[in-house]
């Protein structure tokens, strides 16, 4: 069996690459690669290209074209985990994250929710309420919505 992207996985690496965190699609393709098993053309190519984040977002979103059939909650309970676990991590701040969440919401206008978020931070740049009451918002969020896998 050759090491291949599931829909759900193109879409994911997508919305990532999209938004300037195409690390964790480097990683993957390159340990598939460097596992020396059989690999997916579309992991090799991705492999190939993983230097250019403008043609690792245009292979993936052709690849991901043909999938209308996504399952988008699978994608986005695995965006939350991802997410959650940068800022446990502290590899992103709860600010870098929101903008993150916004610039995804953009592209996947029916998670509102991701949209709600990056708006507290842009209330919070008002003066509406402070960035403490934006961050626990977000953090909260983000314990919520992890799954216990994501934890």
């Amino acid at each position: 069996m050759a090491f291949d992207l599931t829909k759900e996985d193109k879409y994911y690496y997508w919305l990532l690459t999209s938004i300037g965190l195409e690390e964790e699609l480097v990683k993957y393709v390159t340990e598939c690669v460097e596992s020396n098993g059989d690999v997916s053309d579309l992991v090799q190519e991705l492999y190939n290209e993983s230097q250019d984040r403008n043609e690792l977002k245009r292979i993936l979103f052709f690849a991901n074209i043909k999938n209308a059939d996504v399952d988008k909650d699978e994608v986005k309970t695995r965006l939350v985990d991802f997410f959650h676990g940068q800022w446990t991590s502290r590899s992103l701040t709860l600010e870098r994250i929101a903008e993150c969440l916004g610039g995804i919401s953009a592209l996947e206008k029916s998670w509102t929710d991701f949209a709600w978020i990056c708006e507290n931070y842009s209330l919070a740049d008002e003066g509406v309420f402070s960035y403490e009451e934006a961050n626990d918002r977000l953090s909260d969020y983000l314990k919520e919505n992890a799954s216990e896998d994501g934890e």
